[in-house]
């Protein structure tokens, strides 16, 4: 059997996909990948191993409405092109993850007849996932809500993480990240490109902070990663994340859904600083308050942010005992639907 993911436009529509491929190659002779061309799904897809195709793709802006009219004269094309790769690779299903780079490939193959399986990792659908819905044969979802509790069609799974992310110990990776034992270790991270405002506030308190702690901080684009202080660590970026997580007694972290998706599966002490409504849809700060009802995260929302909420949210929870064992990660069941939906077609 064959399927074609696609997703992408940010790690958070990427990252989910590819944690699936171990799974579904259990059932799937076959796996391919098909995003926005020279995007970032193209990168990371390649770096697992997973034939990719391309295709235009073109991006609803909220903020830049005339950004927008490109959208009648690229989408078609973008499904013209998803349409002939299709054709050529005759999948069995295709799973899109959601956001703008998925599109195409999404409505190609729905004129194609070829079953399609949508997955919503935030509380709130996204554009993309909104117009797909409509004739997917499944909707997995990342959270528990009685919105769609009477369709069958919608399916509560959770959403995949890395496997990667897992099987890191505290004592060996603060000695390979050199952390004193006996220093408890704060991790910020504002995300794949940083957040101006998380990282602001980390600096404006960061001598603060790493008076009684050691700080790791993955400051992205945005940040300042060349920065050196006595018990402190930044980055721009950090492949092996996983070790990061394992060493951090207290996590800050956005609340974009695959972060918070990972957190909540490694079972961390987390503060959440959603991105506020004025600078997207408001997903996050449902993401944060859906952890929070579930006595699973801290939130401090970015208008209260400052150097003393942020300490005062962390001294609250270092002072907490260290939580248990990681939760089960939902990745072989969502890869067992997807089969036995594509079964079905």
């Amino acid at each position: 059997m064959t399927i074609v993911l696609t997703g992408g436009g940010t790690a958070g529509h990427i990252m989910p996909n590819l944690a699936l491929i171990p799974y579904l190659e259990r059932y799937f002779d076959k796996i391919y990948y098909i995003g926005e061309t020279d995007g970032m799904e193209q990168t990371l897809a390649q770096k697992y191993g997973v034939a990719f195709f391309g295709t235009p793709a073109v991006k609803f802006d909220r903020g830049k409405p005339l950004k927008n009219l490109k959208i009648p004269a690229v989408l078609p094309k973008a499904v013209k092109e998803a349409r002939a790769v299709l054709r050529g690779l005759k999948p069995d299903i295709v799973y899109s993850k959601g956001g703008y780079a998925a599109l195409p490939a999404a409505l190609a193959a729905r004129s194609l007849k070829i079953p399609v399986i949508a997955h919503e990792s935030d509380m709130s659908m996204g554009l993309a996932n909104k117009l797909t819905a409509k004739f997917c044969k499944k909707v997995f979802l990342g959270f528990e809500t009685d919105k769609y509790k009477n369709d069958k069609k919608y399916i509560f799974t959770g959403t995949p993480v890395r496997d990667g992310i897992f099987g890191y110990q505290k004592p060996t990776a603060k000695n390979s990240l050199g952390i004193p034992e006996k220093l408890p270790v704060i991790l910020i991270i504002g995300g794949s490109l940083g957040a101006k405002a998380v990282n602001q506030c980390v600096y404006s308190c960061l001598d603060r902070l790493t008076k009684t702690a050691f700080v790791l901080h993955i400051a992205g684009k945005t940040g300042k990663p060349s920065l050196t202080r006595p018990n402190y660590r930044a980055f721009e970026f950090y492949d092996r994340v996983g070790e990061l997580f394992a060493a951090a007694d207290v996590v800050v972290s956005r609340a974009g859904a695959t972060a918070a998706a990972e957190l909540f599966a490694l079972n961390k002490k987390v503060i959440f600083i959603p991105l506020p409504k004025t600078a997207s849809r408001g997903d996050q700060l449902l993401n944060a308050e859906y952890y929070k009802a579930k006595n699973a995260a801290e939130v401090i929302l970015q208008e209260n942010l400052d150097a003393d909420s942020l300490i005062a949210a962390v001294e609250r929870l270092l002072a907490l005992p260290e939580k248990t064992a990681p939760r089960p990660r939902p990745n072989a069941d969502i890869a067992r639907l997807i089969y036995e939906t594509a079964k079905t077609k």
